[in-house]
């Protein structure tokens, strides 16, 4: 089983940040959309996960 923190750790490790405003979690270069792992797989009721280039 992959470890689910090694994508956070990564983007740490690279220098990367990130923070948490108005329920997306924002990495500079996108914004995910807080919500449960069932609304991002892509067929949850709410049909949208990341926005790129929200700026």
């Amino acid at each position: 089983m992959p470890d689910p923190f090694e994508p956070l750790v990564g983007v740490l490790e690279l220098g990367g940040g990130f923070w948490i405003e108005n329920g997306f979690v924002d990495f500079v270069e996108c914004r995910v959309r807080l919500a449960t792992w069932q609304e991002h797989d892509g067929t949850g009721a709410a049909g949208f996960g990341v926005v790129s280039g929200a700026y």
